[in-house]
């Protein structure tokens, strides 16, 4: 299916360190998963508690499997994730590198998304129709502030690709 007209301008987003370029360039933008199997080097600046959920969260549309399956991206260019790294000084902001991609990637057959985060116990709902687009709240994507006004709202913010 084609994106809908109102999101064809869109794009999705993904950061990671800094020293990862030298092998994404090499072997693509990989799921965690993917770079295990093929037993490659990454450096992780991401929270230990959040991977183990996405290691085992189950994606129930499109080619299945869990959200380590897959290849993170966000759909705000402002996320309370990055913020987080930062914060923590899990890596300092000028190692951090951060790709922006056209939306129309979800119309492949191998992508999903979600309406929320997939960083908690509880599952967000998970998509692989472009024509979903709409069932996310992009007011909230769309918000220029790093954190909204509750957790819930920084949830749906966080929709994933």
């Amino acid at each position: 299916m084609p994106i809908p007209p109102e999101h064809t301008g869109r794009f999705i987003y993904h950061f990671t360190h800094l020293d990862n370029l030298s092998g994404m360039l090499t072997n693509g933008v990989l799921s965690p998963n993917e770079q295990k199997r093929l037993g490659l080097g990454h450096k992780s600046i991401a929270l230990k508690g959040i991977q183990d959920r996405r290691s085992k969260m189950k994606v129930p549309c499109g080619p299945g499997g869990v959200v380590h399956d897959y290849v993170p991206f966000y759909f705000c260019s402002l996320s309370k994730m990055l913020l987080s790294v930062v914060n923590a000084k899990n890596v300092d902001q000028m190692f951090l590198i951060y790709f922006a991609i056209p939306i129309r990637i979800l119309e492949r057959p191998d992508v999903v998304f979600t309406n929320a985060a997939a960083n908690t116990a509880i599952p967000p709902t998970f998509f692989s129709d472009p024509s979903d687009l709409g069932k996310l709240k992009w007011t909230l994507v769309d918000s220029k502030k790093w954190t909204l006004a509750d957790e819930e709202q920084d949830r749906h913010r966080m929709a994933v690709a």
